[in-house]
């Protein structure tokens, strides 16, 4: 196996929009300090993303990371309704909804970072 594809968001859209999903801190797993899914750096992101022809705008990708915070703040809350109103009471439901709250502090990091 050379890749796994999880079509359930896929669209066509900017290409930076993929590099800063990868960066959306609740993707990182805890290890904070590895911006790039929880196991890299985004130096070493963007240079790999060059390396293959590409040229990733850094402020872009940004943008997108800063969405990419918001929308899974947006499906968290989403999960939390559908657990509460139904029909799908499950605990993994519960479980994704109660972390929305994560993502107003991971909103709040990226809009005002600390100097």
């Amino acid at each position: 196996m050379r890749a796994v594809l999880d079509w359930e968001l896929a669209h066509t859209g900017d290409p930076m929009e993929d590099l800063g999903w990868i960066c959306v801190n609740s993707w990182r797993f805890g290890e904070i300090d590895k911006p790039v899914g929880g196991f890299g750096t985004r130096e070493d992101l963007f240079a790999g993303y060059e390396e293959a022809g590409r040229k990733a705008d850094p402020d872009r990708v940004m943008f997108w990371e800063v969405m990419g915070t918001l929308r899974w703040g947006v499906m968290c809350c989403g999960m939390m309704q559908r657990f509460r109103a139904g029909p799908d009471h499950s605990m993994e439901r519960a479980m994704i909804g109660r972390r929305a709250s994560e993502t107003e502090i991971d909103l709040l990091r990226l809009l005002a970072p600390r100097a």
